[in-house]
């Protein structure tokens, strides 16, 4: 009997330590984008690649079209820079 195996759709945010940016501001950003996750109803799990930042890994729903999962990541990064800018989304600008 073979047996099936489906890859499971993930969504990643990742927040990075550029020249510039302290890892505490790293992870604070990566703690806050983890409670947006949750809060959306996904399940996050930290990744460190080596690299400069943190990913947050997620599995979305099956059957999730890849332009709602894009969108999807955009609700989440407003939320993000919302949260982290008291509301002023273009205080990063």
């Amino acid at each position: 009997m073979a047996t099936e195996t489906r890859a499971k759709t993930v969504r990643r945010s990742k927040t990075s330590s550029g020249e510039g940016v302290q890892w505490d501001a790293v992870t604070e950003a990566a703690l806050l984008m983890r409670d947006i996750m949750e809060a959306e109803g996904l399940s996050p799990w930290p990744k460190l690649t080596g690299g400069k930042g943190i990913h947050l890994m997620a599995p979305l729903p099956e059957g999730i079209t890849h332009d709602a999962a894009h969108q999807q990541a955009r609700d989440l990064v407003r939320c993000g820079l919302a949260a982290w800018t008291g509301g002023d989304v273009n205080a990063l600008n």
